[in-house]
């Protein structure tokens, strides 16, 4: 999808350090300290999705849930430079896309 000058991605592929990068940026240090548990809880997640602009990393959301009766949004990050443009919106609603039939 792409919106203002983005790209949101399902099933991206990622990067470690680009994620980290973005993890650190938006004040989530405690993920970014530590790549190893980052990384294995986004390959634990449900649904990842990313947006890019121009290639760059810029947001990401990643949801868990059970398919069912269950969809938890547990991440939701923008870098600060690219907030108040829609992106958030663009990550949630194709996190969440899935998932409507979830209770």
């Amino acid at each position: 999808m792409q919106t203002e000058g983005f790209t949101v991605e399902s099933s991206p592929v990622l990067g470690m350090g680009e994620v980290a990068a973005l993890y650190r940026e938006v004040g989530w240090t405690t993920y970014a300290d530590d790549v190893v548990t980052l990384e294995a809880a986004l390959a634990g997640s449900s649904r990842v999705v990313a947006a890019r602009r121009d290639g760059r990393l810029v947001g990401v959301a990643r949801v868990i849930s059970d398919g069912a009766t269950i969809c938890y949004l547990q991440d939701v990050l923008v870098r600060p430079d690219a907030q108040r443009a829609g992106m958030g919106r663009a990550l949630v609603l194709a996190a969440l896309e899935p998932y409507a039939s979830v209770r």
